[in-house]
């Protein structure tokens, strides 16, 4: 199980999204991908939540849910927004509507 990032040293952070993202398999990252672009284009602000339930309706829930190593594989998707310039973190934080994150997450918005 990766650690949250929040409980490590920054320094490790980068390190931690960069292992999230080689353990996922390239098929359900581009997915997922397409689902965060979904949510950019039909949404005035998202969330992880946002895409992992368009990511379940375009794919179904086994794919969304059972074929990453870990949940946090999202994380590296929402970043690549971010890096190509189509979303941004507005700096809110929102609490998940999923039982399993049980905590906030960042709110996002397309640019």
């Amino acid at each position: 199980m990766t650690p949250d990032p929040g409980m490590v040293r920054p320094d490790h952070v980068q390190l931690l999204i960069d292992q999230v993202e080689r353990n996922a398999e390239p098929a359900w990252k581009e997915a997922a991908y397409k689902a965060a672009l979904t949510c950019c284009s039909s949404l005035i602000e998202f969330t992880a939540d946002d895409v992992w339930a368009e990511l379940e309706r375009e794919h179904g829930r086994a794919f969304a849910y059972q074929r990453t190593i870990t949940r946090s594989a999202m994380g590296p998707v929402l970043l690549r927004l971010q890096r190509e310039g189509v979303a941004s973190p507005t700096g809110r934080w929102r609490w998940s509507e999923r039982r399993v994150n049980h905590r906030q997450i960042q709110v996002w918005v397309a640019l």
